[in-house]
């Protein structure tokens, strides 16, 4: 689950470019495998017989049940908000200025490399690495504020705007935003903190 998720996230970004209309059909594959993996680790951790785990097998049961639900949401965000954007943003033939796509991808890159490095943690079993990711969590979140607020001065500026376009782009930005709360959720469950 975790490369997928993984796999899905580097992708979205290349479905708003152009040439890459396919992109978000690839996307809802994967994401369809990632819901197939989630339902059969929560069929298997289920069987599990809770009489015979002792209290640390029962809190890893519970943090693996969280983590998989926590890695098909980002699945869902990605193919269900940030695929549906792709499109409208290819059938509108929509172009976003340069600063802010260069802004989007950057926050984009660095959500990706939070969720790579939580799911380092995850394999590594390092709580340490975890807690990186919690702490890296402001500095995302001051970078949207930053983004945000360019945006709507951008707005409100003299310069002609396209509204379809600020609208994909606070969408994309929120969608993002949710994405780095859920792999904040599994850093927490990393760290035995459910």
């Amino acid at each position: 689950m975790a490369d997928l998720a993984t796999e899905m996230l580097q992708l979205s970004i290349q479905a708003f470019e152009e040439g890459t209309k396919d992109l978000p059909k690839r996307i809802g594959t994967l994401d369809d495998q990632l819901d197939d993996l989630e339902s059969a680790i929560k069929h298997y951790l289920m069987q599990l017989n809770a009489e015979t785990l002792n209290e640390e097998q029962t809190q890893r049961e519970l943090s693996l049940l969280h983590i998989s639900t926590e890695l098909e949401a980002i699945g869902d965000i990605i193919d269900r908000q940030l695929m549906r954007l792709a499109r409208r943003k290819h059938r509108k033939q929509i172009i976003f200025l340069q600063p802010e796509w260069e802004d989007m991808v950057a926050y984009h890159r660095e959500v990706l490399g939070l969720l790579q490095q939580v799911l380092a943690g995850l394999a590594a079993q390092d709580s340490e690495l975890a807690e990186e990711t919690i702490i890296h969590r402001q500095y995302l979140n001051q970078i949207k504020r930053e983004m945000h607020l360019r945006h709507l001065q951008q707005l409100s500026s003299s310069a002609p705007t396209n509204l379809d376009a600020s609208a994909i782009h606070l969408e994309m930005v929120n969608a993002m935003s949710r994405i780095l709360s859920h792999t904040c959720s599994i850093a927490r469950a990393v760290q035995g903190d459910l």
